[in-house]
């Protein structure tokens, strides 16, 4: 590889690792930890206790790294591949997106993370990643590509199928963005419908069209990529095959027909088939039942009893009772909300209460770092649904 090469590899690594860590800081609700831009609180650092203000403060550490990268790259694109057109072009390109990324993401903080502000910080960050892929890939091959006559049926459905969960993505992060993710509690059906019937507030319809788009396009993406189940099945059925012919080629080969080599070969390929296909299918059962344990909690009864501020925190309290006839494990989704002098912070957190017994009782909390300079006046603390376990320590979204 080349200079050039590992220069571009290593800026796609670091802007897939920047996708991770904007993941974490919206999944534990950092992402206004830092509530001014590019600053935290006034100051270089946020203070050492507070966990949200340095994700996120890592969040744009890194982003600044990936950034550096990225001028590097066009840098040298202009300097060593001047007549290389489409590296050129693409190198430039992920430099402006890069800026305008950074925009978004100075507008995100001073909207409070408002929905449609996270759904396009979110888009250009997908696009950069895709544009640097391509800057990476492309720089293996010649500048001059000779053209295929081949044809392009399988180029068009994989770019249909790529288009598709693109979008998939963005409407998922604009329902959990805008909280529409529990308009609809019912799956397949929209409240025993086959199509919804929106709301006469405007509001309320807003968030429902929102859930039922993002379904719409679940479905969409489920036909076009529905033939990779089609190729695990497959895969196993073919493993099986292997399996059975290597032990009748070992058989053949002990009565003196030759071919143990390939015999061997056989069995062993189609034992390893058949593992991985079972791991796949264990892992796959795992992953459902932890699913549908946190999606289906035991029944509970669930109180705030206090919501208070105590300086820059605002904490709530409350307790769980089992009313199931078994002990159980829950996650308590609770919402905080401070008016601030500047802009409102309005957060989810989550509170694990962990092996309640039936019938008894336990005490939960959840906080809210607020930053601001004077406690707000009406904190509000609110629980927004009970779930069961995190699987495996995961959250999942509303």
């Amino acid at each position: 590889m080349t200079r050039f090469q590992k220069l571009t590899l290593t800026t796609v690594v670091a802007t897939y690792i920047l996708v991770v860590i904007g993941a974490i800081t919206r999944g534990t609700g950092s992402g206004l930890g830092c509530p001014d831009w590019p600053l935290c609180y006034g100051e270089l650092l946020p203070s050492l206790g507070d966990t949200a203000a340095w994700i996120e403060w890592s969040h744009r550490t890194w982003a600044a790294l990936v950034g550096l990268l990225v001028v590097a790259v066009a840098f040298v694109a202009l300097r060593h591949h001047r007549r290389d057109r489409s590296l050129v072009l693409a190198s430039l390109g992920a430099v402006a997106l890069t800026g305008f990324q950074a925009w978004l993401g100075k507008i995100t903080v001073e909207t409070s993370n408002a929905g449609e502000w996270v759904t396009a910080h979110l888009a250009t960050a997908m696009v950069l990643l895709a544009l640097l892929m391509f800057v990476a890939i492309r720089s293996h091959y010649p500048r001059s590509l000779a053209r295929g006559a081949g044809s392009q049926r399988l180029t068009l459905v994989l770019a249909f199928t790529s288009a598709s969960v693109y979008a998939l993505l963005l409407f998922g992060s604009h329902v959990t963005a805008t909280g529409a993710a529990l308009v609809y509690l019912d799956w397949p059906f929209f409240r025993g419908q086959l199509l919804p019937l929106f709301a006469a507030d405007p509001s309320v319809a807003a968030l429902q069209m929102s859930h039922f788009l993002h379904r719409l396009v679940a479905a969409i993406v489920a036909v076009a990529v529905g033939w990779l189940p089609v190729v695990a099945v497959v895969g196993l059925v073919a493993a099986m095959v292997a399996l059975v012919l290597g032990l009748i080629g070992r058989r053949r080969a002990r009565a003196g027909a030759g071919g143990a080599g390939f015999a061997t070969a056989g069995i062993a390929l189609g034992a390893i088939g058949m593992v991985v296909g079972a791991v796949g299918i264990v892992i796959t059962v795992v992953l459902v039942g932890a699913v549908e344990r946190y999606e289906d909690p035991a029944a509970n009864t669930t109180t705030v009893t206090s919501c208070e501020v105590d300086g820059r925190r605002l904490e709530a309290t409350g307790t769980l009772t089992n009313d199931g006839d078994r002990a159980a494990s829950f996650t308590v989704r609770v919402e905080l909300e401070g008016d601030r002098a500047e802009h409102a912070t309005r957060r989810e957190r989550l509170a694990e209460v962990d092996d309640v017994a039936p019938g008894a009782s336990a005490t939960w909390s959840a906080g809210l770092l607020l930053g601001d300079r004077s406690p707000p006046s009406d904190p509000v603390c609110s629980v927004v649904a009970v779930h069961g376990p995190l699987p495996f320590g995961i959250d999942p979204g509303p």
